[in-house]
């Protein structure tokens, strides 16, 4: 109380540095978020300290007051640290970020400021910050008027780090205005799909700038679906009203973007999107008050064909049907009866409607298709689903399961049915069945994978890991991010601030050698295949060949390593498990637990608590608990400090949470890796104490995800279209192994 008295003092004099530094310090005790930032503000504008000090102090304002909402005094506070530190990436493109939202238009001085700064930090961007640079850099120079430059500058980014939404965005704008609208349209899906526009645009305004666009290019079936994706704005509905007014009473389904010949030379890069699949969209900045409660994502892809309608030429290419995919095809989608030889209109003869779509293969992983109620029986069964009927669930997949027209919404029905009850062979038939309607050969086998893990057919085989695509952004995104939806980013601040000063398992005794590349060796072949997909082809794989059990975990010997111990075992999917689960291992979030000591691990999260949690655990006895709180409070910048005191408040940094983490993390890895749900399934069971034959049991997948979380995540994981996506590739060769089976 005595120093908040001084502080509150009228000061005649500039605030010295310790004093700036008390007011902060008392202010991260509290729970007032202005306060803090405006003594943050205090401290970065006093000279008596390093430049870098000045602009962290100045940098954590402007995030706090942002998250209050207040933009104009973050966008003072973010160009007082860009001043201070011109070669800093982050504080430059804070800078130039609030600058663009501040409302008015944006001036040529402004302008020109942004393109300074981007272009003196674009060597230092991240890819994470690279699209926003980059999308800020290109709006920059539009104002300047500096032509085409902004949109070479969108197309050189995104040949380096791929198709990211912002990045669509500002490549589909610029398209559109052009004069071919349609090169747009891809673009724009991509956007709509992927989802995180950062605040710079809403996606119920992008879908209308595309139906625009759709309209212009005289794709009205497309203009109908953006429409019904921008008409989820309110603020929108009167330019979506006068879009459809100038629509053709009959505006047949249109052609996916993708599937359109080049309007004109020189769009080959324009054009190098993947295939338009059935696009999913959520409209994530529309007020809660005035979004419905279920409406989450709308389709955009080619609807099913209706009875006597004809598709435009091209709409099914040839290239989506493998060379091995043509008996599948025959049993997905059985062709429509010819007409009566004597039929004088045999466009109005009686025709069944097509169940499913031709096998394809997707080059991007599938999008996890959304359910919209259409009527009140619907309305009915989806609330009862919601709250946890599984028997609702099923009902509703038997009245989507029907309708041919209705392929997403059933798929997404019988996910959420399978999300209730991983174990049902019901919920697991019906979306198998799904997949096969919607054509995703690669998510139909992977489901009858599952399948066969929950009865006592044969199960196909998944396909060999080297024949998987390289996708590590999206890989690791779906295996190691939290149950709430959170990648485990506390634990990894953690590891960089101490993996240098923690004791780690001692090895020393043991003759170690690190594995040479030979492809001919099954082991050193697997290995590279699954270090390739995760990412960390550098992680040494080293070998003991003393004797011993077969064994394998993760050491530190200067940097993370995976040390494999005995001989590995004959069995592919054991060693590609083992593998797998080790690499995930490896990474940040995970290596303390997996290579530190058990005291160090406890000394640790003793430390992180006194570091960072509540004043009563701040006291501790233990010497090294000391040492390790003071380096994790010296060694992060304020802004890290007040994250890692929040994490905490969230009960993110305990050493159950971090252990959990962890082997979650192993198991997906090692799931992936081996492709082999069965051989994830016993690892559990053995983990958990579970008996070892309660799976081969005709109702032992039910029983087993009963008994173990564990088992049920990895069985949602195993079914889950972008895991199919990402480790089924290639599998339509062995097609006929359980797709033939009729769903129930």
């Amino acid at each position: 109380m005595a120093a908040r008295r001084v502080l509150a003092a009228p000061q005649t004099l500039p605030r010295t540095l310790g004093l700036a530094r008390l007011g902060v310090r008392l202010e991260r005790d509290g729970e007032n978020e202005p306060r803090l930032a405006r003594a943050l503000e205090e401290l970065g504008a006093v000279e008596d300290q390093a430049a870098r000090e000045r602009a962290d102090a100045w940098l954590e304002a402007a995030n706090l007051w942002r998250r209050l909402a207040n933009d104009e005094r973050a966008s003072h506070c973010a160009f007082e640290a860009a001043r201070l530190v011109p070669d800093d990436a982050e504080a430059q493109l804070l800078a130039s970020y609030l600058g663009y939202r501040t409302p008015g238009e944006q001036t040529r001085d402004v302008a020109r400021r942004t393109v300074d700064r981007l272009r003196r930090v674009a060597g230092s961007l991240s890819h994470e910050q690279a699209d926003l640079g980059t999308f800020l850099l290109a709006e920059a120079l539009e104002v300047l008027g500096a032509g085409d430059a902004g949109l070479q500058e969108l197309f050189a980014v995104r040949e380096r780090i791929g198709a990211t939404p912002l990045l669509s965005v500002g490549i589909a704008e610029r398209l559109a205005r052009g004069s071919s609208p349609r090169s747009a349209l891809e673009h724009f899906d991509v956007a709509l799909r992927s989802g995180d526009l950062r605040g710079l645009r809403k996606p119920s305004h992008v879908a209308l700038r595309a139906a625009e666009a759709a309209s212009r290019a005289e794709l009205f079936g497309l203009v109908h679906r953006y429409c019904k994706l921008a008409e989820f704005d309110p603020d929108l509905s009167d330019e979506v009203a006068r879009l459809r007014e100038q629509l053709p009473d009959t505006a047949a389904p249109s052609v996916p973007p993708s599937r359109l010949p080049p309007s004109a030379p020189g769009q080959a890069v324009a054009r190098r999107a993947p295939e338009f699949m059935s696009a999913k969209s959520r409209v994530e900045e529309v007020e809660p008050q005035t979004r419905p409660a279920r409406r989450t994502q709308i389709g955009l892809g080619r609807p099913a064909p209706r009875p006597g309608a004809s598709e435009p030429p091209g709409a099914r290419a040839v290239a989506d049907v493998l060379a091995h995919g043509s008996a599948v095809a025959r049993s997905v989608r059985p062709p429509a009866p010819e007409p009566e030889p004597g039929s004088k209109h045999p466009e109005s003869a009686p025709r069944s409607v097509p169940w499913g779509r031709e096998p394809r293969h997707v080059e991007e992983p599938a999008s996890r298709a959304a359910f919209q109620p259409r009527t009140a029986s619907e309305r009915a069964l989806l609330a009862k689903l919601d709250a946890g009927s599984v028997e609702a669930g099923l009902a509703l997949c038997a009245e989507l399961g029907g309708d041919a027209a209705r392929v997403e919404d059933f798929a997404a029905v019988s996910a959420l049915v399978v999300g209730l009850a991983p174990g049902s062979r019901s919920a697991l038939a019906q979306l198998e069945r799904a997949a096969r309607a919607s054509g995703d050969a690669a998510h139909a086998l992977a489901v009858a994978h599952v399948l066969g893990c929950a009865g006592s057919e044969r199960a196909p085989a998944p396909p060999p890991l080297e024949h998987q695509h390289e996708q590590v952004d999206l890989l690791r995104r779906l295996l190691f991010t939290d149950t709430d939806g959170q990648f485990p980013e506390a634990l990894e601040v953690i590891w960089q601030s101490t993996h240098r000063v923690l004791e780690w398992e001692n090895i020393r005794g043991l003759e170690v050698q690190r594995v040479g590349v030979d492809p001919r060796q099954p082991l050193t072949q697997a290995w590279t295949t699954a270090a390739r997909l995760f990412g960390l082809s550098a992680t040494p794989l080293l070998r003991s060949r003393a004797p011993g059990e077969y064994r394998v975990n993760v050491v530190m010997l200067g940097e993370p390593s995976v040390l494999l111990r005995g001989e590995p075992p004959d069995e592919p999917a054991q060693l590609l498990y083992d593998l797998g689960a080790a690499l995930a291992g490896s990474l940040p979030p995970f290596a303390i637990v997996n290579a530190a000591t058990y005291e160090q691990i406890d000394d640790l999260f003793r430390a992180v608590q006194s570091a960072f949690g509540p004043p009563e655990t701040s006291r501790t006895n233990f010497t090294s608990t000391a040492r390790l709180s003071a380096l994790l409070w010296e060694s992060l910048p304020p802004r890290a400090q007040r994250r890692m005191t929040d994490w905490c408040k969230e009960g993110k940094l305990t050493r159950e949470s971090a252990v959990a983490s962890a082997r979650r993390a192993a198991r997906r890895a090692g799931l992936f890796a081996s492709g082999n749900l069965g051989e994830a399934l016993r690892r559990v069971a053995a983990d958990e104490g579970i008996e070892a034959g309660l799976l081969a049991g005709p109702e032992g997948l039910v029983q087993l995800c009963a008994r173990s979380r564990a088992a049920a995540d990895l069985v949602r994981l195993a079914a889950d279209p972008v895991y199919a996506h990402l480790r089924w590739r290639g599998a339509l060769a062995g097609a006929s192994v359980g797709v033939n089976r009729r769903g129930a």
